[in-house]
């Protein structure tokens, strides 16, 4: 359903990302729509994003603890809204900066590959003027 092998789901189980909800009597992982999501959110962010399997579980935690946050809020009573809020906006910012960490390093990227790619369009054009100059 999420578009991975079962191998990748059982590595995904060794190193802590995912966990089955339970398991069939034949020993088969058994797996919850909330799961297969949990998957999904992992191919997105490896494959769209770029992070590694240890960014990854970094940003599934602060994920998770902001969710079991907004639990706690929902039932929780007035003392305690004002600590989440805190924790929340803590959890979001080392999240932000883990991101922009990743949007610089790219950035960094992107420039170096423009460069190179100006550099050979200015070999190119200077290729090409000469080539278009009249013997005399």
């Amino acid at each position: 359903m999420a578009g991975v092998s079962e191998r990748t789901v059982r590595y995904y189980e060794e190193v802590g990302l995912v966990s089955p909800a339970k398991y069939s009597s034949g020993g088969t992982r058994l797996f919850k729509e909330s799961d297969v999501v949990r998957v999904l959110r992992i191919k997105e962010l490896k494959s769209l994003m770029g992070f590694d399997l240890d960014e990854i579980r970094a940003i599934l935690t602060a994920e998770d603890r902001l969710g079991a946050m907004k639990e706690q809020y929902r039932e929780g009573d007035e003392s305690l809204k004002r600590e989440i809020h805190q924790e929340a906006q803590v959890t979001i910012a080392q999240l932000r900066a883990q991101v922009a960490a990743k949007l610089q390093r790219l950035q960094a990227f992107l420039d170096e590959l423009d460069s190179r790619s100006e550099r050979h369009a200015e070999k190119l054009r200077r290729m090409n003027a000469s080539a278009h100059e009249i013997p005399s």
